[in-house]
């Protein structure tokens, strides 16, 4: 019994190997990006992009002055309604969030300038459940927030 899970987990391993599956890691950063300062709009995801390049090796100072660049962050979050009910009340909306970025040396030479980074998400609700439904929105903007780190770190590590 032993020898066929070791089997079976060897010959799982070996498939997610040959099909290029790897887990999501460290990024690579270039010497430009080693001390770095962000600045942005929104709190939340300053905080999960400082935390995303302390992972990857960088070190976030608190001051523009203590770092070789800066990201400066820029973004927004919207609720736009997507259906109405027959009393024109709103049941279902579309989660937006946009974000962009530029990253500037410490002698102030623009490194990079990205393309406003969307997504959307079609969110149902239901009066009768408000607070399962904040929850679930809330939850929503959070993920969406996170997949908009992870693009933003795969765009700096091509700086």
């Amino acid at each position: 019994m032993r020898k066929l899970a070791l089997i079976l987990t060897l010959g799982a391993a070996l498939l997610a190997a040959g099909c290029g599956f790897h887990l999501r890691g460290k990024v690579e950063l270039s010497p430009q990006l080693q001390s770095v300062y962000v600045e942005g709009s929104d709190p939340l995801m300053v905080s999960d992009l400082k935390q995303s390049l302390d992972f990857s090796g960088a070190n976030v100072v608190t001051a523009p002055e203590g770092a070789t660049a800066a990201v400066l962050l820029d973004s927004r979050y919207e609720r736009v309604v997507r259906t109405l009910n027959a009393r024109g009340l709103a049941t279902g909306y579309v989660l937006r969030y946009d974000a962009r970025f530029r990253v500037v040396s410490r002698d102030g030479e623009q490194l990079y300038e990205s393309p406003t980074i969307t997504l959307k998400r079609n969110f149902d609700f239901d009066a009768n459940e408000v607070l399962q439904k904040e929850g679930e929105e809330e939850f929503l903007k959070e993920d969406m927030r996170k997949q908009i780190v992870q693009r933003m770190m795969r765009q700096l590590s091509a700086i």
